[in-house]
């Protein structure tokens, strides 16, 4: 047979191959993963559960600050880049169709293609989109947890996953960065009016604090003070109690 046409043959064999098992081949560094249902429990949003408990507010403070959720990412990353166990012909067919998991969106724990979301080797950049969820201001902002993944190969095939997290909303006003500040700041920080779910919980994710709600004068709102000693730390506007009026 002529080698030329040899060639020809193996040629099409490859783009058949290609088109048949790499039809999403450039477009899966970029996973997005909607939670449809928003459950919230009981211990983060303490009197306040029957009113908070489908708050999106409160779902993405406690992915964002909570340890297990960003933990449980990582490892299952870690293990899905884990290249010390592959059989020798794993980075060819990573080429065609890469090793992926199912990862459930709530919890990041492996799921199934029921329940979860498939998460190949390509993954870069994971995209949470949460409900929307009509805060005490009336707002219905649209909330997005961005998880950007820098991986660190090794020689013997263990990979070290870096995880970088962003809120990307432009309409509510978490207080997730001054949450996340366990150290005093050079100045008292001062944000827009939260939501009774936000307020509710402020307490259980910085229980460091003592928080006070006390009325400011002249003024027809109240602040919701969060104290170290006579220092406030965190300051956050508050309606007022009928109480105050």
């Amino acid at each position: 047979m002529p080698v030329r046409l040899l060639l020809s043959m193996f040629a099409a064999a490859t783009m058949f191959l290609l088109l048949a098992f790499t039809s999403d081949l450039w477009t899966g560094n970029w996973i997005k993963m909607d939670i449809r249902q928003v459950q919230i429990p009981a211990s983060l949003v303490g009197e306040n559960t029957a009113q908070c408990q489908h708050s999106s507010e409160i779902l993405v403070i406690d992915h964002m600050l909570g340890p297990a959720r960003p933990l449980r990412l990582q490892a299952a990353m870690e293990q899905l880049h884990n290249t010390g166990q592959d059989p020798f012909w794993q980075p060819w067919l990573d080429v065609f169709v890469p090793k992926a998991i199912w990862l459930n969106p709530t919890d990041f724990s492996i799921g199934t293609a029921e329940n979860a979301v498939k998460v190949d080797r390509r993954t870069r950049r994971i995209e949470v989109r949460y409900p929307t969820d009509p805060d005490a201001s009336g707002l219905s902002p649209s909330l997005k947890l961005i998880y950007d993944l820098q991986l660190q190969p090794s020689n013997d095939g263990q990979a070290k996953v870096v995880i970088k997290s962003n809120l990307a909303t432009s309409t509510t006003p978490i207080p997730l960065q001054t949450l996340q500040n366990q150290q005093e700041p050079e100045s008292e920080s001062t944000s827009a009016v939260i939501s009774a779910c936000v307020a509710a919980a402020l307490p259980i994710f910085r229980p460091d604090l003592q928080w006070e709600l006390t009325p400011v004068e002249g003024e027809t709102y109240c602040l919701l003070q969060g104290k170290t000693g006579d220092t406030s730390l965190m300051n956050f506007e508050r309606n007022c109690p009928a109480s105050h009026h």
